[in-house]
């Protein structure tokens, strides 16, 4: 009995273990990056639903049902960067002080809010079946009335991205227990929501 045990605990931390390397490797080439995360909550999704077929199809099988729509979630991101970096371009030719600071406070809460969405988007995309408007929907939804998970998911995140700041190998080991924190929060959202919709779906 307590072998077994000891066995389920190692076999849990391997998991883990594969499952960020294999997000890590998938994350290289940087255009798969958002396809890669995708796939990893989906593998945390099957992993909640008992689904076990083996981690590296599972992963490969994610991927491909969620590539479209991460990749458009992806396209859309880079379209805000880039108006992002526009924004504090011209920010650098204003000459007022007033204008600076009513554009500069726009643009952190803009950022903020878009933070926001993203922890909800992933695991509603690897969650339901949504078209790529509602999967928008939905995230903003959540992330406004869920505010308290919203900001905890995004201290998850952040203290994740700092640890690794600090001692880069730890990202062979944080990401997916990054992701599975971030899933349940949001699971937990979304079953409150079906539980008071009566009905096991979200809004499609």
């Amino acid at each position: 009995m307590i072998h077994s045990k000891w066995y389920a605990v190692l076999e849990t931390i391997t998991n883990f273990i594969l499952l960020n390397i294999l997000w890590l490797l998938c994350s290289l080439p940087i255009i798969t990056l958002f396809p890669a995360t995708a796939a990893m909550f989906g593998v945390i999704r099957d992993w909640e639903n008992n689904e076990n077929v083996g981690i590296f199809k599972q992963f490969l099988i994610n991927l491909k049902n969620h590539f479209k729509h991460s990749i458009f979630f992806k396209v859309l991101f880079l379209i805000f960067i880039v108006i992002l970096v526009l924004d504090y371009a011209i920010l650098n030719e204003l000459n007022s002080p007033i204008m600076i600071s009513l554009i500069t406070a726009l643009l952190f809460l803009v950022t903020i809010f878009t933070l926001f969405i993203s922890m909800y988007i992933f695991p509603l995309m690897v969650s339901y079946d949504l078209s790529f408007k509602n999967l928008m929907r939905n995230s903003i939804l959540f992330s406004m009335l869920y505010f308290p998970s919203t900001l905890l998911c995004l201290i998850i995140v952040s203290v994740a991205i700092f640890i690794v700041a600090i001692i880069p190998i730890v990202s062979c080991i944080i990401f997916s227990p990054m992701a599975f924190f971030i899933f349940k929060i949001c699971k937990r959202n979304f079953d409150k929501v079906s539980k008071m919709t009566k009905t096991k779906s979200i809004y499609t």
